[in-house]
């Protein structure tokens, strides 16, 4: 499911082994998303470091898909 929340901020989330990765959950509309669906629940795919949550973040440039690493459980 891809949600549009102006032209310039895209959120896309993506169920994969009950985990959702959401990108750009470091800016305003992304970390209050990662909050409600709670953190345990989550994987934040960004170019820059969350300052909220860090320890779910992966920095990549989700335009060199090929590049994203994720852990054995796949997130």
């Amino acid at each position: 499911m891809l949600t549009s929340v102006n032209h310039q901020f895209y959120v896309i989330l993506y169920k994969e082994k009950n985990m959702i990765n959401i990108i750009g959950g470091s800016g305003f509309v992304g970390s209050r998303l990662i909050k409600q669906l709670g953190v345990e629940n989550c994987t934040n795919l960004d170019k820059v470091q969350s300052p909220d949550y860090s320890d779910i973040t992966i920095i990549c440039d989700i335009r060199k898909i090929e590049e994203i690493k994720f852990d054995n459980d796949g997130c």
